[in-house]
């Protein structure tokens, strides 16, 4: 199983996911992870692939076909709402999809206003994990749970009104404390454990004093062990880039290929050759990119070269279009041919 990394504006974890299964969420975050990144408004998915990543089990098509239908549906009707001083704007996360069950593949399209969300990720406004711990959680409220606590792994700390906890992981009103205590905290603090080392809960009143009887909660604070994975650590200068997180760029370099050169589709290209070749090698990648780059204007050069030729083929064929040739005979008897413009 490949290390796929999930990335995203911080502004996903503000959006709650109502009503989606655990295999509808690792669908949408398996499609997360892949376009991430790539500034792109439409894209495919074979049947295979995103099965195997979103790891999915039962192996009916028509099973299959019907989750990714419920799922898309429900990211269609699945809304996001930006507000400043003077505006307030509402929009969907997608546009629409195309499911062809006879090919086994997968079209969504990406609506322009959400495409910032997996594009724009300046150091230290993205979260960032693995797709497979995700998929290893099987709780919709724990992977809610688990998407925010990621957020703030590296201060190990994340502080939240109950209201607010509630809206974001889409909890009923109907639940009471007790009820949320049973059914969502104490789960996830066992769904968590394995990658939230010393993971604890406090339950906190409107004084930020412990609750108790007569102190209901008002604020959820969960501490953890912080983590910092965003940094390649024996290099701490350079980040850890591309679908599969493995070429490695310092900041220059990855703004130059990305904003002055403005082919990021190189470091995705680097990143896929050297999942494929099993490559963890970091001594040079923005060399290996410049590489990839040269060879692809030497094959440009070389069949611009060849248009070219072609292109000239046909102006000559055009130039004695309206001629015949005919055989003629010199005074030496050598045969020779001679063109005569074409007769009406």
């Amino acid at each position: 199983m490949s290390k796929l990394a999930v990335k995203y504006n911080n502004d996903l974890n503000s959006i709650p996911l109502r009503n989606f299964t655990s295999s509808e969420l690792n669908i949408f975050l398996t499609i997360c992870a892949n376009i991430k990144e790539k500034n792109c408004d439409l894209v495919n998915y074979d049947f295979d692939k995103l099965r195997e990543l979103a790891r999915y089990e039962s192996t009916s098509i028509e099973r299959f076909v019907a989750d990714l239908k419920s799922t898309y549906s429900k990211l269609l009707s699945t809304s996001y709402t930006l507000e400043d001083e003077r505006y307030i704007e509402s929009f969907t996360l997608f546009n629409r999809y195309t499911i062809d069950k006879k090919k086994q593949t997968v079209e969504i399209q990406v609506n322009e206003n959400f495409k910032y969300i997996l594009n724009d990720l300046n150091l230290g406004n993205f979260t960032r994990f693995e797709l497979r711990e995700y998929t290893d959680i099987n709780s919709t409220y724990s992977k809610a749970l688990y998407m925010r606590l990621k957020q703030w792994k590296s201060t190990g700390k994340w502080e939240v009104t109950l209201d607010e906890f509630k809206r974001v992981l889409s909890i009923p009103d109907s639940y009471k404390m007790s009820a949320i205590d049973n059914r969502i905290l104490k789960l996830a603090e066992v769904d968590l454990a394995p990658f939230f080392k010393g993971l604890k809960i406090q339950k906190l009143d409107r004084n930020n004093k412990k609750s108790g009887k007569g102190r209901p909660v008002k604020k959820l604070v969960f501490t953890f062990q912080q983590q910092d994975d965003s940094i390649l650590k024996i290099q701490p200068n350079k980040y850890a880039l591309g679908k599969y997180e493995n070429v490695y760029l310092t900041e220059a370099e990855h703004k130059q290929i990305k904003l002055e050169m403005k082919k990021y589709y190189l470091v995705e290209e680097v990143s896929e050759w050297k999942h494929k070749k099993k490559s963890e090698s970091n001594n040079n990648d923005y060399a290996l990119i410049m590489a990839f780059d040269k060879n692809k204007e030497k094959n440009v050069s070389a069949k611009q070269h060849e248009l070219n030729q072609e292109k000239v083929r046909n102006e000559i064929l055009n130039l004695y279009a309206d001629f015949d040739e005919e055989e003629l005979i010199d005074i030496q008897g050598n045969i020779f041919n001679q063109l005569k413009i074409k007769e009406e």
